[in-house]
């Protein structure tokens, strides 16, 4: 048709022509319920100004080139439409110019060479609206489902509810993207070779929002940027990134670097068994914020947050996220900074146990590398820490409209009770979280917490003549002398809490003040109206119960804390050998007064009758300890019906002669019973002979140290096979609770004869004065062949 408006076509058939349906210089037409099938080049065309024109529910299939084609024409709906079998789904052309495109509820499938293309003919996009909603973009080999690789200026682009799975190459691709809202949310990207692939650059003034997609099992990165730069703000939120790259690719992957005045927030996501969880290999300039994510389990490369080798990360922050499960083995990292010139911000993180993380650190969770500043840490996983004035932020604005002396910085995120005025050195981001408590930084002794706060800028050590006012309630200071409320700051060279200058305290209106030349962490301390008291509870219930063997038996542990601050409780299984006893958490934080639970679980095993376990709690501060019991007893299974009694054979006659005058055969003598019983003597014999000379004798020098707070002690420990061969002997610690004693070889393989030695490292708390730690070495070959010896570590307060 050309040159033909406000027409309907509908409850037609094309087919075998070269084009199923045209319209040229065509406005304001209705193309519905159609069938285009089996044509030369096009299903439907669209060209030379077309205007205005609807597309919906046809069906375009098997047709030589194009599904539907679009050039030059503006204004286009398309909608319910069935595109499939055609080399090209969905194909625009020619410059997209002050338009309106929306393309939803559509399904494209096996289609060979795009499902929805903008790509090889469309110049650019310009000052335009795309929608791309609610279509199902599915098993298209070879195929990119959604192809926006030509340069988008000023326009916004919206691709909201698909589902885009089983597609040969990148879900979504992009090109360039400058002065634009993109928003990419609420779709399902799977199977396919990248899930969001930005190739080129975002730059402008353009906002990048993806936010509540799933994106996973793709071969490559689930996302992947190219430069990001200008006044860029690309938001990363409440996404699953899972299960996406097979060998070098991440969950989200930034090959190039953020410059001048961007920002990147990557938020609240689910981000799991990914090669990397997040790689980051280009220089980060501009900021970068991964806060409150759960970054678990990605170990199939290396790292849930990587950096590479030489990458300048002094933009990066890490902070407030469960990073878990991503070290199963030494050489993989929760966090790695391959930058051994810029110390990677990583505070504020869950590391998936309360000592803190292992590696570098000084705890048993995922493990990091040199160059991450990591102290303090979340001593219980994110959800259970308090973040912000009640759990909420307030997102505010330019600052510059309401905060002096912030004028350099752009963004700002804020609880309500805390005031921050300063002079910044060059442009970044303010941001100050509230947690109620913190792991890895012992408070000063005798004193009681209000509250912990962080105030960071990114980049860091950009802000000066710092004033710092936070507004505290009447519940944050129960307990506590309010007129002599401090403030502290956490010193990461000395470890410890350092006194704030020029502090004043406004007891009238619940603030108090201070004047400092850093941010840093910051606690609000006072010493207790009443005297500190640790203490704690553990019960244990039911206190017995019984099951046939195979049976798993559970039981409800209680820790109470009985003291009137806040503690992190260390719980440790004794006695069960042989029922494999094991709790769902070795470790809680329990506030004053209060109490949590985790659960014990035994197995019943054959061949025992009962058993006793007890759970001990210690706190982690001080030596404090309680402990409960429980039994376990096997019930016997109920007896096996008895076998129906065999039918007995029919006997035999006898064969030899019978009758008066014959003389019986003799029974024959039983060589077979002396030969069996023989054979078991000599192996009895060879047994005893053979059995192995074993022994092993542990020493640890020096005996006896002391150190003050904070200090980390080394000892030699030496093990001695005094055996007749070689042997491997298990390595454990015991005693020292608090004093977090660590060994850097659990297991040892000793030449007879000859001694191997290991390093014991403990670090003197700010509360115990002293303790005695053993170290036990247990032959595999033998168990019953171990050593054991005992060394003191005492704390020397300066």
């Amino acid at each position: 048709m050309y040159t033909a408006s406000n027409n309907e076509c509908e409850n037609n058939k094309f087919e075998n022509n070269i084009i199923g349906i045209e319209l040229e210089c065509s406005d304001n037409n209705i193309l519905t319920n159609n069938t285009c099938e089996n044509n030369y080049s096009y299903g439907i065309f669209l060209e030379n100004d077309s205007s205005n024109n609807r597309i919906s529910n046809n069906t375009c299939e098997n047709n030589g080139q194009y599904g539907i084609y679009v050039d030059e024409s503006y204004l286009v709906t398309i909608r319910n439409n069935v595109i499939e079998n055609n080399p090209h789904g969905i194909v625009f052309s020619g410059v997209i110019l002050n338009t309106t495109v929306i393309i939803e509820n559509n399904l494209i499938q096996a289609c060979t060479d795009w499902g929805i293309d903008f790509y090889n003919e469309v110049d650019n996009t310009e000052n335009s609206q795309i929608t791309i909603r609610n279509n199902r973009i599915i098993n298209n080999p070879d195929t990119y489902a959604i192809d926006l690789d030509t340069p988008h200026y000023s326009s916004e682009i919206v691709i909201v509810g698909n589902t885009i799975d089983n597609n040969g190459e990148e879900g979504i691709y992009w090109d360039i993207i400058k002065d634009s809202n993109v928003r990419i949310e609420n779709n399902t990207i799977s199977n396919g070779y990248e899930g969001i692939y930005f190739g080129e650059d975002i730059y402008g003034n353009s906002l990048i929002r993806i936010e509540n997609n799933s994106i996973s099992n793709n071969d490559y990165e689930g996302i992947y940027f190219d430069d990001i730069y200008g006044n860029s703000i690309v938001w990363i939120e409440n996404n699953s990134i899972s299960n996406n790259g097979e060998e070098y690719q991440s969950g989200i992957y930034f090959e190039y670097g953020t410059y001048e005045n961007s920002v990147v927030w990557i938020t609240r996501n689910t981000i799991d068994n990914n090669g990397h969880g997040i790689h980051i290999s280009g220089d980060i300039e501009a900021p970068v914020i991964i806060a409150f994510n759960d970054i678990e389990n990605n170990v199939n490369i290396d790292s849930g947050v990587h950096i590479s080798y030489g990458v300048d990360s002094r933009g990066l922050m890490v902070s407030s996220n469960n990073i878990v499960g991503n070290s199963p083995d030494s050489w993989n990292y929760g966090a790695y900074n391959g930058n051994t010139n810029n110390n990677l911000n990583a505070l504020y993180n869950w590391w998936g146990h309360a000592s803190g993380p292992g590696g570098e650190g000084l705890g048993t969770g995922d493990n990091i590398s040199e160059n991450v500043f990591y102290r303090p840490w979340l001593p219980e996983p994110l959800e259970d820490v308090l973040i912000g004035s009640g759990g909420d932020y307030i997102f505010k604005g330019h600052i510059e409209d309401f905060r002096p002396g912030l004028e350099n910085f752009d963004w700002i995120l804020i609880p309500e009770n805390v005031m921050v005025t300063m002079d910044s050195k060059e442009n970044g981001l303010l941001m100050i979280t509230l947690f109620d408590n913190l792991g890895g930084a012992p408070i000063p002794e005798n004193l009681l917490t209000a509250m912990f706060i962080d105030i960071s800028t990114i980049p860091q050590d950009i802000a000066e003549n710092i004033q710092i006012t936070v507004h505290y309630t009447d519940a944050d200071v129960v307990g506590i002398e309010e007129e002599d409320l401090e403030l502290y700051y956490w010193s990461e060279e000395d470890e410890n809490w350092q006194l704030c200058d020029s502090i004043i305290v406004d007891t009238a209106n619940n603030t108090i003040t201070c004047w400092i030349d850093h941010l840093t962490p910051f606690g609000m301390f006072g010493p207790p109206t009443v005297p500190l008291a640790f203490g704690v509870n553990v019960s244990i219930s039911p206190s017995s119960r019984s099951g046939i063997p195979g049976a798993t038996l559970s039981y409800t542990v209680t820790v109470k804390n009985t003291g009137n601050l806040s503690d992190t409780y260390h719980l440790e299984v004794s006695g069960g050998a042989g029922w494999s006893p094991t709790l769902s958490a070795d470790s809680l934080s329990i506030a004053a007064g209060a109490s949590k639970t985790t659960t014990l679980r035994v197995t019943v095993p054959s061949g025992d009758t009962s058993t006793t376990i007890t759970v001990t709690a210690t706190s982690w501060e001080t030596e404090v300890s309680d402990s409960d019991s429980c039994t376990a007893t096997a019930e016997v299974p109920p007896p096996t019906p008895p076998a129906a009694p065999p039918t007995a054979p029919p006997t035999a006659p006898p064969t030899g002669p019978t009758g008066p005058g014959v003389t019986p055969e003799e029974p024959a003598f039983p060589w077979e019973a002396i030969v069996v019983a023989a054979v078991g003597s000599i192996i009895l014999l060879l047994t005893y002979l053979l059995r192995r000379k074993g022994g092993v004798k542990v020493s640890i020098l020096p005996s006896f140290q002391s150190g003050t707070p904070g200090k980390r002690l080394s000892y030699t420990v030496a093990v001695k096979n005094n055996g007749d061969r070689r042997d491997t002997y298990d390595v454990k610690v015991s005693g020292g609770v608090g004093w977090s004693p660590k060994l850097d070889d659990d297991s040892l393989s000793v030449s007879a004869g000859a001694s191997k030695t290991t390093t014991l490292k403990v670090t003197v708390p700010s509360v115990g004065a002293s303790t005695t730690i053993t170290v036990t070495a247990t032959s595999r070959a033998d168990p019953s062949v171990k050593g054991s010896d005992s060394c003191t570590a005492t704390s020397s307060r300066t």
